[in-house]
C-alpha cells in the first residue's frame, strides 16, 4: 500500500515527505522514552501502561479508581500495547484531558513507517 502511494507521488513530494519525517523525529519532545519491550511488561491490573499516538501513559491510578465508563477490562485489554486507534475512535476531548494526567513519556520508536503512521493519526 505504501509502495503504491510512493509510486504515485512525484519526486519532490517524496523528498518533502522525508524531510518532514526527519524534522518530526528531531523535534519530538526529549522526555523519558520507553521501548515497546519495556511497555509490554506493564499489562497488569496493578501496573498498566498504554500507548496512544506514540506517547506512553501509566493508567494504573485510573484503573484503580474503577471509573472507566467501558469498564476496567477495556484498559487491561490494551495494557502494554498501542491503544491509539481504539482511543482516537471513541473518546471525547474531555477523555484526552484525563489521559494527559497519566503521561509518563514517549514511545522510543522512530522507524520511518511508525513515525509516518503516527503523523497520519493527527
Amino acid at each position: 500500500m505504501l509502495l503504491i502511494l510512493l509510486i504515485l507521488l512525484n519526486r519532490a513530494s517524496i523528498i518533502f515527505m522525508f524531510i518532514y519525517v526527519f524534522l518530526y523525529i528531531m523535534t519530538t519532545s526529549h522526555n523519558q522514552s520507553y521501548s515497546r519491550n519495556e511497555i509490554k511488561q506493564h499489562n497488569k491490573e496493578d501496573d498498566c501502561w498504554i500507548i496512544v499516538k506514540n506517547k506512553v501513559y501509566d493508567v494504573t491510578p485510573y484503573l484503580n479508581e474503577g471509573i472507566h465508563p467501558g469498564g476496567d477490562e477495556v484498559l487491561l485489554k490494551y495494557g502494554g500495547k498501542d491503544a491509539t486507534q481504539s482511543f482516537t475512535d471513541i473518546h471525547s476531548n474531555d477523555a484526552w484531558k484525563i489521559l494527559d494526567k497519566y503521561y509518563i513519556g514517549d514511545l522510543n520508536d522512530t522507524s520511518f513507517i511508525s513515525v509516518l503512521k503516527n503523523m497520519l493519526w493527527y
